[in-house]
């Protein structure tokens, strides 16, 4: 089924901008739920997208304005606390899974037939080989284990609904609005500005997927009515020593990384990536735009940004 209508909850965070534009640049209509503080100068301007400001997603206006949208799909990117420090904190679940199950009871309720919700590679915890969906699951922070719960719950939800249901697990997907202590992000910004990064010794095993890829993965899933658990990732993994050469290799004269400044956390993932075969089966998706393509285009982004603020 061709979408022609989306819902985006979070649509003013990392993720959530980058789908926002990706959508309208299709020329799909988007409705962006956003919050009264919500930085609305990173969603694109144009007539494709409209926003909704709301306080809870059992408000009546805001029903009856997606049903006015006629909204088909739902993507609810919104979870409080995605930051290292904030992945032990208690809200992770006691505000994530709920709010995660409360957009489900909204996709229903105003005629969505798909809803689309985000995991995380740390629903996994930690594995020493490419990661498929049938790996075990053995999430020790609790971002991975709220992650997990809402997932399955979510599912659950949906079924029961009887709308189709997905969990995209996603393996450290980066872009134009990252975080700024993102290791990309910060990495790129030290090297601009001509300091050296202070990092770990970087031995990590790792992956990386650009943000618009996400997106294309969506886009050919609900093209094919394809509905599930699946894994969103690169699935070409490097020493993270290569993929920093690489970036590097971008930005004149760079100067030389702190390597072994930062110890790595008690809790270090030593080895990520994501088997993607399942989705590729049965969608045919597979990452268009390459890791050097991704950085360029952030590099570039991070530039006009490095210029707006001085």
């Amino acid at each position: 089924m061709e979408p022609k209508s989306i819902v985006i909850t979070g649509a003013t965070g990392f993720i959530g901008s980058n789908i926002a534009s990706f959508f309208t640049n299709q020329k799909l209509r988007v409705s962006a739920l956003v919050r009264k503080e919500s930085d609305l100068t990173k969603l694109p301007s144009t007539e494709n997208l409209r926003t909704f400001c709301y306080q809870k997603l059992n408000e009546k206006k805001l029903i009856d304005f997606l049903i006015k949208q006629k909204s088909d799909i739902f993507i609810h990117c919104a979870w409080k606390g995605v930051d290292g420090e904030s992945r032990n904190k208690d809200n992770q679940i006691n505000f994530n899974i709920p709010f995660t199950l409360s957009s489900v009871e909204l996709a229903s309720k105003v005629g969505c037939i798909h809803w689309i919700g985000f995991g995380s590679q740390a629903e996994y915890g930690n594995h020493y080989q490419a990661i498929d969906e049938k790996t075990p699951l053995k999430p020790y922070t609790a971002y991975g284990k709220s992650k997990l719960a809402a997932g399955v719950a979510a599912l659950k939800l949906c079924e029961q609904k009887e709308i189709m249901g997905s969990w995209l697990r996603l393996f450290s997907v980066f872009g134009p609005y990252d975080r700024s202590n993102s290791f990309i992000s910060y990495l790129i910004t030290e090297l601009l500005d001509g300091r050296s990064p202070n990092i770990t010794k970087c031995e990590q095993i790792w992956e990386y997927l650009y943000v618009d890829n996400l997106a294309e993965a969506i886009l050919c899933m609900t093209k094919k009515d394809v509905c599930g658990v699946f894994n969103i990732g690169s699935g070409d993994a490097k020493v993270l020593k290569d993929f920093l050469k690489i970036v590097r290799g971008m930005i004149k004269n760079s100067p030389q990384p702190n390597f072994g400044v930062r110890q790595y956390r008690n809790d270090q993932v030593m080895h990520l990536c994501a088997d993607i075969s399942k989705i590729t089966k049965m969608t045919g998706w597979k990452p268009t735009v390459s890791f050097q393509e991704g950085i360029l285009s952030t590099i570039n982004f991070l530039k006009t940004t490095q210029v707006s603020s001085h």
